[in-house]
């Protein structure tokens, strides 16, 4: 039936170049458990808020009952991570080591990021069963680890465990040597705890003893946004009571240039602060040299999330056919100002405009041939955010205040 002569109006959306959904957060954890009647060992659970994990049988009790530290892991993250954020738990049997957990060719992680589709942006692992030179091992492996995350599109940060820590602290190996260090710039090893947590009120040790509180820095990381230190004052102090590192050794007890020496080495660990109640992180290292551009998670962040936005932006011109400039046989310049600005735009609206960086921007170079290469090379460059790490204050008496 012939209808009437009408205007119609049609809305569409996606015209505003919006944030996409902020996922920065989204974490994983693998760690060793028994297998209960509601999960079986090599499953993917997803949980929100500890409740959750509960729910499913994951309690202190099953903690206690197993001789393992799932529970104690997913209510370390829920400490200072957001109820809401999503953390991706995987339970590997007790016989499986940290170098087999961070195995990039192995059955777990990569199992674990493909199984989260790559949403996983901060990945913990956690044993206590290694020794800590393997730790320290590990790391170089988990490093391989990323550069494959990163080669399949999945980049992202790791925390190892640092269980059991040695008890002469001079022993710990220099994570920041640029010889014998892991060289390892999206891996961290945690070496705290909370002694109110691994030993009891009579000062026994308990089933947690010896661990590192690697989630709880891990839920730290999932709170603020991807530039910001872990170690921030103004973020608020930790929810522990009794601050320690994973030998038992209290913060209390160590001199500041006990703790300047394993600062010095790259480990996350908490400290306090003069005048100021309560623990914080002293900083967020990454294993590897000091001069590295990203030898601090705040730095890596940064750079892995323009990575994501980019490859988003610009996976919608796979296989397009473009403009070409007839006179020159290059890129159109409308063509070369559209891959500009769409890029621009992205990183405006993600990333500047949140403060996660100071500014961005793109180079297409005019003069490539994409005729001969079927390619199209584009150059991204970003300024990042400073960093206050120590304030010095001149201070004396004058006469006036001119």
């Amino acid at each position: 039936m012939e209808k009437l002569p009408q205007v119609t109006t049609i809305v569409t959306g996606g015209n505003l170049g919006r944030a996409m959904a902020n996922q920065d957060g989204y974490a994983g954890l693998i760690a060793h458990g028994v297998a209960g009647d509601k999960f079986a060992l090599g499953d993917i659970l997803i949980f929100r808020e500890l409740a959750e994990a509960e729910d499913k049988g994951i309690t202190a009790v099953y903690d206690t009952t197993n001789t393992v530290m799932l529970w104690r892991h997913i209510a370390d993250f829920f400490l200072t991570a957001p109820v809401g954020t999503p953390l991706y738990v995987m339970p590997v049997a007790k016989t499986v080591t940290l170098a087999n957990m961070v195995d990039k060719a192995g059955d777990y992680a990569p199992a674990l990021l493909e199984g989260a589709n790559g949403a996983i942006k901060l990945l913990a692992f956690a044993s206590t069963l290694d020794a800590f030179a393997d730790v320290v091992a590990a790391a170089s492996a988990a490093q391989l680890l990323y550069k494959w995350a990163f080669d399949n599109f999945m980049p992202l940060n790791i925390f190892l465990e640092g269980a059991n820590c040695p008890a002469d602290l001079s022993a710990l190996a220099d994570l920041r040597d640029a010889t014998t260090g892991p060289d390892a710039d999206r891996v961290s090893v945690v070496i705290c705890n909370d002694a109110a947590i691994t030993t009891d009120a009579e000062g026994v040790a308990t089933n947690y003893d010896g661990y590192a509180a690697v989630c709880l820095a891990m839920g730290r990381a999932a709170a603020v946004p991807v530039q910001r230190n872990i170690g921030r004052v103004k973020d608020g102090r930790l929810p522990i009571t009794s601050p320690a590192l994973s030998n038992g050794d209290l913060i209390d007890a160590l001199s500041n240039a006990v703790l300047d020496g394993i600062n010095a080495k790259g480990y996350i660990f908490m400290r306090k602060h003069v005048g100021k109640a309560g623990a914080f992180f002293n900083g967020d290292h990454t294993a590897v040299k000091l001069e590295s551009d990203f030898a601090s998670i705040s730095r890596s962040r940064p750079i892995d999330k323009a990575v994501r936005i980019v490859r988003q932006v610009y996976v919608e011109e796979l296989l397009d056919d473009i403009e070409l400039d007839p006179a020159t046989g290059n890129m159109a310049p409308e063509v070369l100002t559209a891959y500009q600005q769409s890029c621009d735009g992205a990183i405006m609206i993600n990333m500047t405009a949140e403060g996660e960086i100071s500014g961005g921007r793109t180079y297409v170079d005019p003069a490539q041939d994409v005729l001969a290469t079927d390619k199209v090379k584009t150059k991204l460059k970003i300024v990042p955010k400073g960093m206050v790490k120590e304030i010095e204050v001149e201070l004396g008496y004058t006469k006036n205040l001119d």
